[in-house]
C-alpha cells in the first residue's frame, strides 16, 4: 500500500511556495545558524542579550532612535576583515593574524589581507591559534570606541565566547554602540538576536519599529543579508515590486537567503517570470548549503523542469537539505528511497525519512508513515500509531488519508 499512497502523492511541492505575500522569514545562514547553536545552548543568556538591548532601545527617546536609523554609515573603516567573517573557522583564524599586524600599521598585512592568497595562511596549530584570537580580541575591544568595526567584532566575540570569556551583558554594551553608529552588520546581528525572542517584538510597537527601521537602514548601505530580509518584510505588505528588487540586490552579492527568494520569486512570476534565471539562483543558493534551495532545485532535476533530468543528482540534494532538517526534503528523500528512483530502493531508510518529516508536521509524509505502518512495510506493523499518523494528515486536509483511516478502522474492528 505504500508505494501506491506515494506514487498519488508524488513529489512534495517547492520550498518556494510559500514565497508570496506572507514568505518565512530568514536570515543569513551563517548569522542564522550561530545565533540559533547559540540560542539552543544558552537559552538564559539569549534571553539576558536581547533583554539587554531591549532595554537600551526603550530607554533611548524617540528623537534619537530616529536619528540612529537615519544615520548613513556603511561598515569599514579601513579595516577589510568584515569581507572574510566567519565563512569558516579557519578564515576567522588567518584573518585575527592580518588584523593583528594591520593594527600596529604593518601596511603588509593590509594587503595580504585582501589577497586571495591569504587563505593559504593558517595557524600552525591550536596553541597558536588561540593566541592570534586573544590578540585579535584585544585589538578589537582597545579600539571599539573609535572604530565600529572593532564595536561589533567585539560583541560577536564576547557574545559567543570568541576569544575571550563570554560576557552577554558587555557584548549587548558593544553591539548597541555599534548599532548607535550605523553599523549595517551590527543592525543585523540586533535583529536576528531580537527575532529569536519574539516576545520582545510583541511587548513594544516602539522596539518592533526600531528592529525593521534598522534592517531597512542596513539593507540601504548594502548589506546582503538584510536585503533579503526587508525583502520579506516588503513582501508580507504586498509590495511585490519592491520586495523583488532587494532580492535582487542580495542574490546579486551571493547572500544564498537572496538568492532564494530571487530565484522564487522569478519561478512564480511575482513580478517577472524567468524560469532559467530562477533555477540558476536556486542552484546558486543551493550550492552554498541552503536548504530550502537544496530541495527545490532536486524537484527540478527530478522532474527535468528547466534542467535536463537527473534523478540521482536530485537524490544527492535531497539529502543535504533533509539532513539540515528540511521536511519537504526528508519526504521527497523518503519517496526516492521508497520507489528506488535515483538511489537503490530501502523501505525501511524510506520510512525513517518519512517519520523525520512527519514529526515535523508534513502532512504528506505523516500520511505515508502512517501507511507505513498500518502494512508493516519497513517498519514493524502498529495499527495504533498508524492511526495516530493518519489522523494528524486528516486533520491538515489530506483527504487521501481519510480513506486510509477509514480502512485502518475497518480493519481493527474486524481484527478485534
Amino acid at each position: 500500500m505504500m508505494m501506491r499512497l506515494i506514487l498519488l502523492c508524488g513529489l512534495a511541492m517547492p520550498c518556494m511556495a510559500s514565497v508570496g505575500a506572507n514568505p518565512p522569514m530568514r536570515y543569513s545562514r551563517h548569522i542564522n545558524s550561530k545565533m540559533e547553536t547559540f540560542a539552543n545552548r544558552c537559552p538564559q543568556k539569549l534571553e539576558e542579550f536581547v533583554g539587554a538591548l531591549y532595554n537600551k532601545v526603550e530607554s533611548t527617546s524617540r528623537e534619537d532612535r530616529q536619528q540612529i536609523t537615519e544615520r548613513s554609515r556603511v561598515s569599514g573603516d579601513g579595516l577589510p576583515f568584515a569581507s572574510l567573517s566567519a565563512r569558516d573557522q579557519e578564515s576567522l583564524n588567518m584573518a585575527c593574524l592580518m588584523i593583528v599586524g594591520a593594527s600596529s600599521g604593518d601596511q603588509h598585512c593590509l594587503r595580504m589581507l585582501r589577497s586571495p592568497s591569504a587563505a593559504d595562511m593558517r595557524p600552525k596549530d591550536r596553541s597558536e591559534s588561540m593566541q592570534f584570537q586573544r590578540e585579535a580580541t584585544h585589538f578589537y575591544r582597545q579600539n571599539a570606541e573609535t572604530n565600529l568595526d572593532c564595536a561589533y567584532y567585539s560583541a560577536c566575540r564576547l557574545l559567543f565566547g570568541i576569544g575571550v570569556q563570554q560576557n552577554v551583558s558587555l557584548a549587548a554594551d558593544y553591539l548597541w554602540m555599534a548599532v548607535r553608529g550605523g553599523h549595517s552588520a551590527g543592525q543585523y546581528l540586533l535583529c536576528a538576536a531580537a527575532a529569536l525572542k519574539p516576545e520582545y517584538l510583541q511587548r513594544s510597537t516602539d522596539f518592533s519599529v526600531f528592529i525593521l527601521e534598522c534592517v531597512k537602514q542596513s539593507a540601504d548601505q548594502g548589506y546582503p543579508p538584510a536585503q533579503a530580509v526587508y525583502g520579506v518584510s516588503l513582501m508580507k505588505e504586498g509590495r511585490f515590486s519592491e520586495a523583488v528588487e532587494y532580492y535582487r540586490r542580495s542574490a546579486e552579492q551571493g547572500d544564498e537567503s537572496g538568492q532564494h527568494f530571487y530565484g522564487a520569486s522569478l519561478y512564480k512570476g511575482l513580478v517577472r517570470r524567468d524560469l532559467a534565471a530562477a533555477v540558476l539562483y536556486l542552484k546558486l543558493s543551493a550550492d552554498q548549503g541552503d536548504a530550502s534551495s537544496q530541495c527545490d532545485y532536486g524537484l527540478f532535476l527530478m522532474q527535468g523542469e528547466c534542467v535536463p533530468k537527473n534523478p540521482a543528482l536530485a537524490v544527492s540534494y535531497f539529502k543535504l537539505s533533509a539532513d539540515q532538517g528540511c521536511a519537504v526534503a526528508q519526504f521527497n528523500y523518503g519517496r526516492a528511497l521508497a520507489y528506488g528512483e535515483g538511489i537503490p530502493a530501502n523501505l525501511a531508510a524510506a520510512a525513517s525519512f518519512f517519520r523525520l518529516s512527519a514529526d515535523q508536521g508534513y502532512a504528506p509524509a505523516q500520511h505515508c508513515y502512517g501507511a507505513a505502518l498500518m502494512c508493516g512495510e519497513g517498519v514493524e506493523r502498529d495499527l495504533v500509531r498508524a492511526g495516530h499518523y493518519l489522523r494528524l494528515a486528516v486533520s491538515q486536509g489530506l483527504t487521501g488519508a481519510l480513506a486510509d483511516l477509514l480502512s485502518l478502522q475497518t480493519m481493527m474492528r474486524t481484527s478485534s
